[in-house]
């Protein structure tokens, strides 16, 4: 077992000819100095002010999640060397400059352009009261600056043993934890808070008629095929990931019912107090009923289909072809083939999912991106399942290229970028 290490140590505190205060300034002064901003009724800390010495505010500590501040300050006497937290980042909020980290439910607003040179003094360890001349601050405020980013986890002890490391395993990289840890706490006004930016999302009806350029897929009778399928169980114990695309063409029909049935709408009884007697669903969940996943179609050997990139509209059951540029059509599949270890051989279809971001972010503030996720992946175990059924080989994938998809659709990936994609393929007959 690792021994775990206490990352602050020492008790040093800088003489008067290092600026600032001198050693002899009371306790109570020099706790002042980082104070509550305010309190909840019972009492918790709301807010927390780091001041300079003269009590101007360098740094403001703000909760960001739901709750109160959690807040153990350091040992202010300490001047051991510190570095910058590996998952603390410095970013723009409205005019405010931000640092954070997902180790922590609090964010440090800087008041102070000084304070943002301190922190770019510590990509390598140092001692706070090192970093005076660089900030132009007085050894005590630099003290002061790191007792309070210490005890919230934005910057962490030098020892190679330090309780971060020994917190965080190191197979966590920065974005993972991130996306982790923003999404699985609520952040303050997340899910009651009026519409953000004045927006209230509304459930869309599909859009049923067929547009100038559009490709009417064959009809599917969905009622029929549910009846010819093999037990839901039986589909289940089937399932599994087929990644052998040296197969036959996929058949056109074949594509139209494995997206009728996995993302055509569903008629279903209204929710109370809507003022409607029907809403559309589809065969899969979504965050809020909203839907802003689509899926688009990169044909490869698709029977009576050319090579490209097609956008599937479920209410007039067409494919939309979209304009892009062909060598990066090439560039997904080939991608899919060495995603899924299949060598030179492309699936005969790749499904994107395509979410239309700013659908979901107006109602989910902090969590659209994981709520978003997590629809994919709803929409890749529908597609599985139903390709399962119909006996066609699929495989989800688990990596995907934004831009490449962005380029080969036209598609602007900051609202209507992928998030997931699963390849289809027609197995080969097997000799009897």
């Amino acid at each position: 077992m690792r021994r775990r290490v206490r990352c602050a140590a020492g008790n040093r505190r800088p003489s008067a000819a290092m600026g600032g205060t001198s050693m002899s300034e009371n306790k109570t002064a020099q706790e002042a100095r980082i104070a509550d901003r305010g309190r909840y009724a019972d009492g918790r800390t709301r807010q927390i002010a780091v001041a300079d010495d003269d009590g101007t505010p360098l740094l403001i500590i703000e909760p960001i999640t739901v709750g109160a501040l959690e807040w153990q300050p350091a040992d202010n006497s300490a001047d051991s060397p510190i570095r910058l937290s590996r998952f603390a980042y410095l970013h723009r909020d409205g005019a405010d400059m931000v640092l954070s980290t997902p180790r922590s439910r609090v964010t440090a607003v800087i008041r102070d352009e000084r304070v943002a040179a301190f922190i770019a003094g510590l990509g390598v360890a140092r001692r706070p009261t090192t970093l005076a001349a660089l900030s132009r601050l007085s050894a005590e405020a630099c003290l002061r600056l790191a007792d309070a980013l210490r005890a919230v986890h934005l910057v962490t002890g030098a020892e190679p043993d330090c309780e971060e490391d020994d917190t965080i395993p190191q197979t966590w990289e920065f974005h993972d934890l991130l996306l982790h840890e923003r999404s699985r706490r609520p952040k303050v006004g997340a899910i009651n808070e009026p519409p953000r930016f004045g927006i209230v999302p509304e459930h869309q009806e599909p859009e049923w008629d067929l547009q100038a350029g559009e490709l009417a897929l064959p009809a599917v009778d969905l009622r029929a095929v549910a009846a010819a399928d093999p037990p839901y169980g039986q589909v289940v114990l089937s399932r599994e990931s087929h990644r052998d695309y040296s197969g036959p063409e996929l058949a056109l029909k074949q594509l139209a019912v494995l997206l009728a049935r996995s993302l055509g709408p569903i008629e279903r009884d209204a929710l109370p107090g809507t003022g409607t007697d029907i809403m559309w669903s589809r065969p899969y969940a979504s965050a809020g009923a909203l839907f802003e996943t689509d899926v688009v179609v990169i044909a490869h050997r698709v029977t009576g289909l050319a090579q490209g990139a097609y956008l599937y509209r479920p209410g007039a059951h067409a494919l939309r072809p979209l304009e892009g540029d062909p060598a990066s059509i090439d560039g997904l599949l080939f991608d899919a083939s060495q995603a899924t270890a299949a060598g030179i051989q492309r699936p005969q279809a790749l499904l994107v999912m395509a979410a239309r971001f700013p659908d979901l972010a107006i109602k989910y503030d902090g969590i659209a991106y994981s709520l978003m996720l997590k629809n994919a992946g709803w929409i890749q175990a529908a597609i599985q399942g139903a390709a399962t059924a119909m006996g066609l080989g699929s495989v989800p994938i688990g990596t995907g290229d934004a831009v490449a998809f962005e380029l080969a659709t036209g598609l602007d990936r900051y609202r209507h970028g992928s998030t997931g994609e699963i390849a289809i393929s027609v197995p080969r007959v097997q000799p009897s």
